[in-house]
């Protein structure tokens, strides 16, 4: 069902406008309703209109249905006047991203519009309502207006979480247009999902007049003639001329699917848009060649056929390799090619930071610790057998609560340690080198495709592999000009620059606002799409419904800025809970998701909300609030039948647990969780124990290699050997601290075969 809310501060115009749409969309001039604002307190303006407004959405179904919105704006003659965070109409825009919002300004017709001014289309209330009553949602800002506002409620021209590129997505069933649209979003992008006929024609079908890359996807009226606020810095005022130059040509992301069979189209419109020559010539969809990234999704086998109407069937890898754009550009496929320098040196660029910078690299350390304790250990075996169990626990413990002191004094700030810069270096990067994103650094061989005149293109099989994997396998960047907690870019160079114990803070020069909290009028707008993704989280029973809400947490939390940490803590938590619920009630989407990179997006995330203004993480809150986030999500992955992905962030919290508790109960809970972590581990601390006891054998016993390897591995299967003298009293605590180890490790194999079993 579609509605159309008109809301003005009079009238007669908001009757004009309903009487006007009524007359000209007869079949559901019942839905078009009205309010009218008055008085002169902007907040209960917006209070009342939000309730209003919220009511009418509530009243159904809230996630399925389609509204349009149009709103007055008296006093404005160009969208450069919409304000945010001080106009009821600029706070109603970011309060409700599910209504297609259409601004009437002073001059402005509301009917019979030009559908394209200087070659760019414009999103009319016709070109609305004709895409909503196809299914279209604006939940993903295609039009840009919602982007625009965000700029403006933060009042700094960094262009944080603007959105100027765009992508399509392009597939019958919906929930797989509103993941893959969910998915670009997410990361950066506008996007418009695709999947009913009406919407494909309006944004792909070939328009006379529009020549400009990107001419045929709607953007809001009057947006390309803003003027984006100056700042005193050359820098920001050229990142404001490219975001400007962007919106007019943006880079245009295309996932498609390789059958389309819309349900409002006939047989031949399907056999017009197949997938190969038909689709891309002039009776299909002659807009995807000026993609600078196409994605085709298929469940089918590499070999299948596809039309090619000029030469015989061929597969989608060999026509798309010989492809060739509007620009004349090649199409060249993300994975498979030779490698290219700008390939090469990417990862060189990796590898390198591993390496460099006063880091030499995690296994670094590993090794140390590795020498230094089987030093001792080897030291006190030699010494003395019986006196290996104890400097084992004394060395484990003391190493453990050192390091932990040691961070702590860093923390403080140490006078003692200033001197010591290397020190408080070392300790930064081993406490983060772990949680730097390198799937998502310089995607190569696309890290700025945007500039480049070649298409890129790659297959993405079904089912796919949740928001991070389609990502991952298609090499994704983020939009430019999104600079969210997701940017790669920005996330590197804060752990590379790391100073101080765990600087992580996005904290702007020059920041007209509080940098702890975010504005008032922002915090009235989060809560409230706060308080309705709560909602949603009983009544979500399908893959779109979880991407709603997931939408309405992201804006909440970009609004914030991710100041305010509890209420952004609360917008992270919601955000995390709807995308993995979303991979969870849709079957399109693999069984096994990979959670390693989702919980490096957490940890991120979270550091920048926990930062205080000097750069430093409050580590008491962020731990908190980390294991708080970490163990719903595991309630919802063990209600959802996913076992595997529930124990990698059960081993999290324990280890996030750990950390709250003293360093001596800390250490003692640390030896079993690091042998369950992982199954090199497993097998390193059953061999590690094994060759101890066949030692001991050897040479203190004086048994013959081969003897002594059998001995051991009897003994460790809990079988009692004549040949050992067990009144030797050394000798009987041995064979009872083997036995030991024995149980410990075959309790760890039960519980892990009793986790992977109680996968539902």
């Amino acid at each position: 069902m579609l509605k159309v809310f008109a809301i003005s501060p009079s009238k007669v115009v908001a009757e004009a406008v309903k009487v006007a749409v009524g007359m000209r969309y007869p079949e559901f001039k019942d839905n078009v309703l009205t309010y009218v604002m008055t008085g002169n307190d902007g907040l209960k303006h917006f209070q009342a209109a939000a309730e209003w407004v919220e009511r009418e959405v509530l009243c159904g179904d809230f996630v399925h249905n389609r509204f349009v919105g149009i709103i007055d704006l008296p006093r404005a003659s160009r969208a450069s006047d919409i304000r945010a965070l001080g106009w009821v109409q600029g706070n109603l825009i970011l309060a409700f991203p599910e209504v297609q919002w259409i601004p009437l300004y002073r001059e402005a017709q509301l009917l019979d519009v030009p559908a394209y001014v200087d070659g760019r289309a414009v999103m009319t209330l016709d070109r609305a309502i004709r895409m909503c009553q196809g299914d279209y949602s604006p939940l993903f800002d295609g039009d840009g207006l919602r982007s625009l506002l965000m700029i403006r409620a933060h009042g700094d021209p960094g262009l944080d979480y603007a959105r100027s590129d765009v992508a399509v997505s392009l597939d019958e069933e919906t929930n797989f247009a509103f993941i893959n649209s969910y998915t670009a979003y997410r990361f950066g992008y506008r996007a418009f999902p695709i999947s009913s006929g009406i919407v494909a024609d309006e944004l792909l079908r070939k328009k006379d007049g529009v020549n400009k890359r990107g001419g045929a996807l709607p953007m809001a009226h009057g947006l390309l003639d803003v003027p984006l606020p100056k700042a005193a810095d050359n820098a920001r005022d050229k990142k404001n001329d490219e975001y400007r130059e962007r919106l007019a040509n943006p880079a245009i992301v295309a996932l498609e699917d390789v059958c389309l069979e819309f349900s409002d189209k006939t047989v031949s419109y399907s056999e017009q848009t197949e997938f190969g020559e038909r689709r891309d010539s002039e009776f299909g969809f002659p807009f995807l060649k000026n993609a600078n990234l196409r994605v085709i999704s298929t469940a089918s086998r590499r070999e299948e056929k596809f039309a090619n109407k000029s030469t015989h069937p061929e597969t989608a890898e060999k026509y798309l390799r010989h492809l060739t754009n509007d620009y004349g550009g090649r199409y060249r496929r993300l994975r498979g090619e030779k490698l290219s320098w700008r390939r090469i040196k990417n990862t060189l660029s990796r590898w390198w930071f591993n390496f460099s910078g006063g880091w030499v690299g995690s296994w670094l350390v590993s090794i140390l610790d590795f020498v230094i304790i089987t030093g001792a250990l080897i030291s006190a075996f030699f010494y003395e057998s019986i006196l290996v169990l104890p400097v084992m626990l004394v060395v484990f413990f003391l190493r453990g609560m050192l390091r932990h002191t040691l961070q702590a004094a860093v923390e403080r700030g140490s006078p003692t340690l200033r001197h010591f810069r290397w020190l408080r270096k070392y300790l930064i990067r081993r406490s983060q080198w772990r949680f730097l994103p390198k799937r998502f650094c310089d995607h190569c061989p696309i890290k700025d495709f945007h500039s480049d005149r070649n298409t890129y293109w790659e297959i993405a099989r079904k089912p796919l592999a949740g928001i991070f994997g389609l990502r991952n396998k298609c090499d994704l960047p983020n939009g430019f000009g999104y600079l969210g907690i997701d940017n790669s870019e920005r996330v590197r160079k804060l752990y590379r620059n790391a100073r101080l114990y765990c600087k992580f803070a996005y904290n702007r020069k020059g920041d007209e606002h509080n940098s702890h909290a975010a504005p008032g009028m922002a915090m009235e707008i989060a809560v409230r799409l706060l308080r309705r993704a709560r909602r949603m989280m009983s009544s979500v029973i399908d893959a779109e419904g979880a991407v709603h809400g997931a939408v309405l947490a992201t804006v909440a939390g970009e609004l914030l800025d991710y100041k305010t940490p509890s209420v952004s803590i609360e917008a992270l938590t919601l955000k995390h809970h709807f995308e993995i619920l979303a991979e969870c009630e849709f079957v399109g989407v693999q069984a096994h998701l990979a959670m390693e990179d989702r919980y490096i997006d957490i940890h991120n995330a979270m550091r920048r909300i926990c930062g205080s203004e000097d750069g430093i993480v409050r580590e008491s809150v962020y731990t908190s609030g980390m294991a708080e986030l970490v163990d719903k999500l595991i309630q919802l992955l063990k209600s959802k039948g996913k076992g595997e992905e529930a124990s990698y962030f059960s081993r999290r919290s324990r280890m996030l647990h750990r950390r709250l508790l003293r360093p001596f109960l800390r250490n003692f809970f640390a030896y079993p969780e690091w042998v369950m972590r992982d199954g090199w581990n497993f097998f390193i601390s059953l061999s590690a124990f094994f060759l101890v006891i066949m030692a001991y054998l050897h040479f203190k016993l004086g048994l013959s290699m081969l003897t002594s390897l059998v001995d051991a591995y009897q003994i460790m299967m809990f079988k009692e050997l004549a040949q050992i003298d067990l009144k030797l009293e050394e000798a009987r605590i041995i064979m009872l601290f083997a036995k030991q180890v024995a149980i410990l490790h075959l309790g760890i194999i039960g519980a892990k075969l009793t986790s992977m079993l109680n996968r539902r």
